[in-house]
This record gives C-alpha cells, structure tokens and sequence, in this order.
C-alpha cells in the first residue's frame, strides 16, 4: 500500500481492518480464536469477523495511540485550527526530539475526523517506519 492509498483512504471497515493487523498486531483470526480486537457477527448463518471501529471512534483510536507508543512512536500532537480549517491533523514520530535532523521520521496525516486522522498517520508510522 502506497503513502497516497493511506492518505485517501476513507473511514470503514478496510481501514480498520489494516489498523487491527499492521498496528494492534492482529491478524484476521480463524474459527476457533478469541481475538481482542475484532468481533464475530453472523451473517446468513455464516461467522463474519469484524474489525473494531478504530477510524470512525476516538475511543478506539485513542487505543491505536497507546499502540504507537508502547511501540515506541512519540505522539507529538492531534490537532484542528484555522490553516486546516474543520479538518484534524495527528503527527507522530520515531522518537522525541527538540530539533529534527535529515534522518527523522515524522508521520502526519489529515482527516475530516480525529479518528481518521490517527488512524491514517498510525498506518503510515508502521508501514513506513522502523
């Protein structure tokens, strides 16, 4: 998945999904699995695993902030103001620092929501990152 894929991405069950593997480290589970984040519906008498609803619930993107930095990810700001108008920016980074050098790594990314906007960023900073 490409950097412009990630940051046109819209809010829904895709990107939740890719949130749940890449970030939380949890695969699609099988049958017989008790995962933590997803959940199991049924559907016409078939069982669908469902991803949690990390891009469309702070709540639960506030769990992928906590993710980023148990993975050592330094979570600089989430953010809304007049440059961006009604949309929400998250910015992370691969270590703290007062001053950026040529080899830092900063992740932001921009939403209509803050969720999204975490959801995005976080995809990034794993996916390109470390």
């Amino acid at each position: 998945m490409t950097r412009d894929e990630i940051l046109n991405m819209e809010a829904g069950r895709e990107m939740d999904a890719l949130v749940v593997e890449k970030i939380m480290g949890e695969p699609y589970p099988d049958r017989f699995a008790h995962p933590k984040w997803w959940g199991l519906r049924y559907d016409m008498g078939h069982e669908v695993w469902e991803p949690m609803l990390f891009s469309t619930n702070i709540k639960m993107a506030w769990e992928v902030v906590e993710t980023l930095k148990a993975l050592g990810f330094s979570v600089l700001r989430l953010s809304t103001g007049d440059i961006l108008g009604d949309w929400w920016q998250f910015h992370c980074a691969d270590a703290y620092r007062e001053i950026v050098f040529e080899d830092s790594r900063d992740y932001f990314a921009n939403a209509e929501t803050p969720a999204l906007a975490v959801c995005r960023a976080a995809l990034l900073a794993t996916l390109e990152g470390r």
